[in-house]
């Protein structure tokens, strides 16, 4: 039996975080991931300055290695479809690239072993630990293994109401002349909401790289979302000539969102990260800031926990979790929440992106620049 004091389940940014920190602290930390890096992963590819901040990496530092735009805008398509362009006067995002990120993420856990390839068949406490396949033992488990963790599925779910959105996602390299040919806004995200309001897809034309994708709270509609958003954009000439430049698979993936279908974050030896964890901001699915908090939080509560890891003693991570992202919404409010009248989401809808005061106020500011 191979002994840890900490084995981490996926080696995304919530994972990666935690363990180097962990091991920075003189822990035993393993990292174990189905994956090999670099790995491809569907995502829109966005983070805020906050990550920058959390994770004390500078910017410049990142451009090293990694491609890197900021942007300072951001663009909402209005009610007739038309882009329109919210400016800021200062830095807003970044656009990366998520096989790069993940890699840089991983050889920064100075101090931990990694174990890729290794998919997690089984999950299970003997009474001194927790041990993973049969084989591999710690003191306590992180699971950070997105959406379906396997540490999430066994320890982690919190009822039956596993609500989760789906989103797909295309993103296709091509030379830089030709994606300036496609867009007014190049390296500028472009949020284009589903008609029913359901989500939004967006279009992210990043340095070499086209980024395409749809998000939608109803899993069965987001094939037919996606379909009308390439017309759309097909329509105002905003593809490449598939032809010639191909747009790339569409790749799905799932997540859950925090405050509508939280999952149970602490038990007995484990906490949950990222989407393992479902931190995901409501009303615009953004992980990355919220997985990388989320994984600090947990290494900061495994620390301060001494060798307790019992679920009342790991449960000053909820309380952090809480205090960052606000408590789940109640069985009530969520009962009441469908019943809301198609009039209502029409109104927020028109008062959201019928004029510059929403786009501005409500859509950049509270909903996509939060951090």
């Amino acid at each position: 039996m191979e002994l840890h004091d900490v084995i981490v389940v996926g080696a995304g940014p919530a994972g990666a975080i935690a363990a180097g920190a962990l091991a920075s602290h003189g822990l035993n930390v393993l990292v174990v991931d189905k994956d090999t890096f670099p790995r491809e992963k569907p995502c829109a590819g966005w983070i805020s300055p906050l990550v920058f901040e959390l994770t004390g990496i500078s910017p410049q530092e990142y451009m090293k290695s990694g491609t890197l735009i900021s942007f300072s805008s951001l663009v909402v398509w209005d009610l007739k479809g038309v882009p329109r362009e919210v400016e800021f006067k200062r830095t807003m995002g970044y656009g990366i690239i998520r096989s790069e990120f993940d890699s840089f993420l991983v050889k920064r856990m100075r101090g931990a072993a990694l174990k890729e390839g290794v998919r997690v068949s089984s999950v299970e406490r003997d009474g001194h630990g927790v041990v993973i396949n049969g084989s591999l033992k710690a003191k306590v488990i992180i699971g950070a293994g997105g959406h379906f963790c396997p540490v999430a599925k066994r320890f982690g779910e919190e009822g039956t109401n596993e609500k989760a959105v789906a989103a797909v996602v295309s993103e296709t390299r091509l030379d830089k002349e030709t994606i300036m040919g496609l867009t007014p806004n190049p390296d500028t995200p472009e949020i284009v909401f589903n008609e029913d309001f359901s989500g939004y897809g967006w279009y992210f034309p990043k340095g070499e790289y086209l980024n395409i994708g749809v998000g939608s709270t109803s899993p069965k509609d987001v094939n037919s979302h996606k379909e009308r958003l390439l017309k759309r954009l097909g329509d105002l000439g905003r593809l490449p000539d598939p032809g010639r430049y191909p747009l790339s698979k569409f790749s799905g993936h799932a997540y859950k969102l925090f405050k509508v279908a939280p999952r149970r974050l602490v038990s007995d030896r484990v906490i949950l990260v990222g989407d393992s964890a479902g931190v995901a901001y409501n009303m615009t699915g953004e992980g990355i800031g919220p997985a990388i908090f989320s994984g600090l939080a947990a290494a900061r509560t495994i620390i301060d926990a001494g060798g307790n890891y019992s679920a009342e003693n790991l449960s000053v991570y909820r309380k952090r979790i809480y205090s960052r992202f606000g408590r789940p919404y109640s069985p009530l409010f969520l009962s009441i929440a469908p019943l809301i009248p198609k009039s209502v989401i029409g109104l927020l809808r028109r008062i959201a992106l019928g004029g510059s005061f929403g786009r501005r106020e409500i859509v950049a500011k509270r909903w996509f620049f939060r951090d």
